[in-house]
């Protein structure tokens, strides 16, 4: 609030002064009509008429040409008060050439001149109240824009000048008439319009100066009103308002100055200063990163796109005894030449990367220093923007800390399991192969790379891993599942110990990885089979038992309804018949899941299964009052399957969401397939906004007799997943209590898309 009061204050201190110097300069020029207007107007009209006019057109014409020689550096509004100037500039020429005729030529004359100057101030305030209203921010060819000028103004005063007939008369010898009144008055009209208009642009002094257009405007009200007040030429009043249209133009150029030759100098000045400022900012970042290099405990050499040394630290200058200012320019062949090696077929650095056009390349050599000395120095040079960087180390040191590196990589790499060491800090500082390989980071280099970051693209393990840093028990194994950077899950089982430096503090942590993804799905799988083993053998049994006794029962009941008369006998015998059936029902999926028809595959596709369901399932769900959408893949998505069996996982799958909806308001039904770019998989997605489940009951899933349904067997989805694991595919779940669900049945073996 304070700026806002702050700019509002300055805002009325600028208007006031702008009425104070207003207010002033009528005063001052009436005093100068007042005095002078009976020694030099009254006596030399003509003369100082024309010297009043000749003013006039001289700040015209120099506004104009201020504009048009800035022309490509100023704003169309600007253009267009510039043309306007010229045209008014034109129109006064031809009236100060009759006012300086008519004393000779025609009595018409008069009235002549004084409609020429009538259409120069109409012409001046149209173009003021176009530049209020902002009509010229466009660019205009500026050869263009003086050619149409030029025609249209000078047209039009020739047509006057051959036929003055056109406009009403405006002066006579009773004086002036109500059409040049008139004319006047609508000239001030125009004036008052682009005050209103510029009130709240005073304070813009950015591209274009209003306040002095505004000035202008001010000034072109009370000179009118001095034009409609004379009855003789040689009027106090006449005098006065030429005055007041001297000090009108005086402002208009001010205005066209300030915007096109002062504003663009404080605009260089201000950006010749961020320019200065800059280029301090730059020695000092310069001076600054030469002091960083020169501490550095390696050598920098550095080289110009020309192969010409631009740079060389302190180190470096030490390695090699020298003055580096003194090798400043030199090329990579004089470099050579002043430092020689043992081996006189070295190439330079620069013919070597040419010639690898690698971004490094690494080497040894010995260089003889400026006292003679032989220096063993490793060299590795690096591709930068316009020249090349060389570092250079002492070999002793380099080569201990390259071979323990190396040493440590190698043995890393050897391993079969996951190895991931990090920092005090949590960063990756080194891992082995294996663990790019199971990870699978695509190339990625991690090295430096926080855990938190990390963890965003993997679920689970990292926050395990930061949490075992923090316990006491760190180094017990567990057992946790991840995603790979590629989306695959994997299940993993993990050790992590501390890395404690001498003292006994941690610097780090080290966590070794054991795939034991295989192994769980085997494990499941093992124990799937030996379910179903067991399952088989009872169904042997069981079933041979139960459908006899079903049999027998189901054709007395039958024999009954066929023999008896009494109805309430029927009556009971179609009960039990019914029951019979959910029973026999309820045997023979429990068949099917114990021991299940052998699958018969073709190849199929996706849409097709699914399009063969359309209208069975549209219909149940139609009964139901349940809305259905189905939407299919632009791919065509290829499978070898069996047909029927994946129907029946569909139909399994689309049962259990109706069920679910039963009790829901506007329940709808949605099926779809689709191709998985990044997996590589074919999916048909069903999904509904049913009654969902929890995550314990997604976790019970296809276990055998489990079901959430009051006359469910739990077996249907049991079925499904056995199909789709014949399929090498899978069934994936996900629900939330209350919102609904989404089954996926997913292909991995997509054999052709088109």
């Amino acid at each position: 609030m304070t700026d806002i009061s702050l700019h509002t204050n300055q805002s009325r201190k600028s208007t006031r002064m702008i009425f104070i110097k207003y207010s002033l300069t009528l005063i001052i020029c009436y005093i100068i009509a007042y005095l002078t207007a009976p020694v030099l107007w009254e006596r030399n009209v003509n003369l100082i008429h024309t010297i009043v006019e000749l003013i006039c057109i001289y700040i015209a014409l120099s506004s104009f040409l201020i504009i048009w020689n800035s022309y490509r550096k100023t704003i169309g509004i600007y253009h267009l008060i510039g043309f306007g100037l010229l045209a008014v500039a034109i129109f006064d020429s031809f009236h100060t050439y009759c006012w300086i005729a008519s004393g000779t030529l025609s009595p018409g004359n008069t009235d002549l001149t004084t409609k020429y100057w009538i259409i120069g101030r109409l012409v001046e305030a149209l173009v003021l109240a176009a530049v209020s209203l902002k009509l010229g921010n466009y660019m205009l060819n500026k050869w263009t824009g003086l050619l149409f000028v030029l025609f249209l103004s000078i047209g039009l005063s020739l047509v006057l000048w051959f036929f003055p007939g056109l406009m009403p008369a405006l002066l006579t010898k009773d004086g002036l008439t109500p059409a040049k009144i008139i004319l006047e008055y609508i000239v001030i009209a125009f004036a008052l319009f682009s005050l209103y208009k510029l009130k709240g642009e005073l304070e813009n002094e950015k591209a274009i100066s209003y306040k002095y257009i505004f000035m202008s405007l001010l000034f072109i009200i009370p000179a009118e009103l001095s034009f409609t007040l004379y009855r003789v030429i040689t009027s106090l009043y006449n005098m006065y308002g030429h005055i007041l249209k001297i000090v009108c133009y005086y402002y208009l150029y001010k205005a066209v100055y300030v915007s096109c030759v002062e504003y663009p100098h404080k605009r260089l000045a201000e950006a010749y200063e961020k320019l200065e400022e800059r280029n301090a900012r730059i020695k000092e970042i310069s001076d600054t990163l030469n002091d960083t290099l020169d501490a550095l405990p390696i050598g920098i050499l550095n080289y110009e796109a020309d192969n010409r040394i631009k740079y060389m630290n302190k180190r470096l200058e030490d390695m090699l005894a020298c003055d580096r200012n003194a090798l400043y320019g030199l090329t990579a062949e004089e470099f050579l030449e002043a430092f020689p090696t043992d081996d006189q077929e070295e190439r330079n650095l620069f013919e070597l990367a040419n010639e690898g056009k690698k971004n490094t390349i690494s080497t040894i050599r010995t260089y003889k220093n400026m006292k003679g000395e032989h220096v063993n120095i490793s060299l590795t040079s690096q591709n930068i923007k316009n020249g090349l960087l060389v570092y250079f180390y002492e070999v002793k040191k380099e080569q201990e800390i390259k071979n323990f590196h190396l040493q440590t990589q190698t043995i890393l790499n050897a391993v079969n399991n996951c190895v991931l060491m990090t920092d005090r800090n949590k960063k990756i500082v080194l891992y082995n192969e294996a663990f790019k390989k199971v990870f699978e980071t695509n190339g990625i280099d991690l090295i430096g790379m926080s855990l938190d970051s990390f963890n965003e693209s993997i679920d689970l393990i990292l926050n395990e891993l930061q949490e075992s840093m923090q316990e006491e028990e760190f180094n017990k194994p567990r057992e946790v599942s991840i995603t790979t950077l590629k989306g695959n899950r994997r299940e993993m089982l993990v050790h992590v110990d501390y890395i404690r430096n001498i003292e006994k503090e941690i610097i780090g942590a080290i966590s070794v990885f054991t795939d034991i993804t295989e192994i769980k799905k085997q494990s499941r799988s093992m124990q799937q089979q030996e379910k179903l083993a067991i399952i088989g053998q009872m169904a042997a049994g069981i079933i041979h038992e139960i459908k006899n006794p079903l049999s027998t029962i189901k054709g007395l009941s039958q024999l009954i309804i066929a023999k008896t008369k009494l109805d309430k006998v029927r009556e009971y015998s179609a009960v039990i018949n019914g029951s019979i059936d959910d029973v026999t029902k309820v045997v023979n999926e429990f068949l099917n899941f114990a021991k299940p028809k052998p699958t018969v595959k073709i190849r199929t596709n996706m849409n097709r299964i699914v399009e063969s369901m359309q209208l069975f399932t549209e219909t149940q769900c139609y009964t139901k009052n349940i809305k259905t959408q189905f939407h299919y893949s632009s791919c065509i998505m290829e499978i070898t399957a069996d047909e029927s069996k994946i129907k029946q996982v569909i139909l399994n799958i689309t049962e259990n969401a109706i069920a679910a909806m039963e009790n829901i308001e506007l329940p709808e039904l949605k099926v779809s397939t689709y191709y998985d770019a990044d997996m590589g998989e074919g999916v048909i997605q069903i999904s509904d906004n049913g009654t969902g489940m929890s995550s314990e009951v997604i976790g019970k899933l296809g276990i055998p007799f489990f079901t959430t349904k009051e006359k469910g067997t739990g077996l249907g989805l049991g079925i499904s997943y056995q199909i789709m694991s014949e399929h090498n595919g899978r069934i994936e779940v996900e629900s939330e209590a209350g919102k609904g669900t989404v089954f996926k049945i997913v292909f991995s073996q997509i054999e052709n898309l088109i």
